[in-house]
Order: structure tokens, then C-alpha cells, then sequence
């Protein structure tokens, strides 16, 4: 059988990674489940869908952190 933690077809030597249910992850963005299924089903964050469970990469989070990154205003820099 599979060992825990690994994902079925991986290649030996490829080893396991990691994935993150929505509750984690709601928890790591600071926001509710149902806001994490919102900004999902508006394509603002990617997701693997197996089995019918919905997880996310380390790469979906950072990705969509990325995507709310303001830039700063220079102190000065007014927009008139």
C-alpha cells in the first residue's frame, strides 16, 4: 500500500508534497472559509481538486499574497 503522506503516482525518489485544506489555509490568509470559496470561484487562487477534496499548494498561497501586494508610495510623490 501507499505510505501516509505521500501521493499516489509518485514516482519513488520524487518524494511527498505538501498540501493544505481550506480551513488551514483560510486560517494562514486571516480570513473565513466562505471568503477563501469566494475568491476560489473567482479564479483569484489556484487549487488542486482530487477526489472530490479541494487542497492548495504552498506555490496557490504565495501566488495569490503576491496578487494583493501593494506597492508603496514614496513619501512626496503627490497625484494631483
Amino acid at each position: 500500500g501507499r505510505s501516509k503522506g505521500t501521493v499516489t503516482g509518485a514516482q519513488e525518489g520524487e518524494g511527498a508534497f505538501e498540501t493544505r485544506r481550506n480551513g488551514q489555509v483560510a486560517k494562514i490568509l486571516g480570513m473565513s472559509e466562505r471568503t477563501l470559496l469566494t475568491i476560489r470561484n473567482r479564479g483569484q487562487i489556484g487549487f488542486l481538486r482530487t477526489g472530490g477534496k479541494i487542497r492548495y499548494r504552498r506555490r496557490h498561497v504565495e501566488e495569490y499574497l503576491d496578487s494583493c501586494e501593494v506597492s508603496a508610495v514614496r513619501p512626496g510623490a503627490a497625484s494631483n
